[in-house]
């Protein structure tokens, strides 16, 4: 076994620990060694289980506007109804590439719980013009500002369009770039208080 100089500290009760050679603590010694490296082989071994159920399927076998998904186990589950499913392996399989080029173009309605926008007019921006969009989005501000204070409002008026600019970037890319125009702006007024 190895050994390691450990440098001198001073406990959370003030007392010196003195610097004293201790055994090192590595991938091939002792009890953390051990469960790392068992760790390790289970993972190595998941994976390779599933190239197996790939097995000789390759990408250049799935036609144009597919793509391959690799297999993979399937935990067993109980539907709403009371009928159980049970564990299995799903095999590789073609499935439509929903890429960039591919995605549906789709709209996210803020109508969530966790976002309050569309009470407050912010919904369909497609639709807006950039003078409702921006009332509509100091209608909130001032409106939670009141009772939580205007930096708070306006940092969540940011989060929030943040969060749907993300949501929609792939899915709908002009609705994204006008919530990220939106958020700048927002941005920019409150570097400016």
């Amino acid at each position: 076994m190895s050994k390691i100089i450990r440098k001198s500290y001073t406990s959370k009760l003030g007392k010196v620990v003195p610097a004293k050679k201790i055994t090192k603590q590595g991938l091939l010694k002792g009890r953390s060694a051990t469960r790392t490296k068992k760790s390790l082989e289970k993972a190595m071994k998941r994976s390779m289980m599933a190239k197996k159920r790939t097995g000789s399927m390759s990408r250049s076998r799935c036609s144009k506007g597919t793509i391959l998904r690799v297999a993979y186990p399937r935990k067993g589950y109980t539907k709403k109804s009371g009928t159980k499913v049970k564990s299995t392996n799903v095999p590789a399989s073609c499935i439509k590439d929903i890429g960039l080029e591919g995605k549906q173009k789709k709209t996210i309605v803020l109508g969530d719980d966790d976002h309050l926008l569309s009470e407050h007019g912010y919904h369909h921006v497609e639709t807006l013009t950039v003078e409702q969009r921006k009332s509509a989005l100091m209608s909130l501000i001032k409106h939670y500002g009141k009772t939580n204070g205007q930096r708070v409002a306006m940092n969540y008026v940011i989060k929030a369009l943040n969060a749907r600019y993300i949501l929609n970037r792939n899915t709908n890319p002009k609705v994204a770039n006008m919530m990220k125009a939106d958020r700048n702006m927002i941005s920019k007024m409150l570097k400016k208080m």
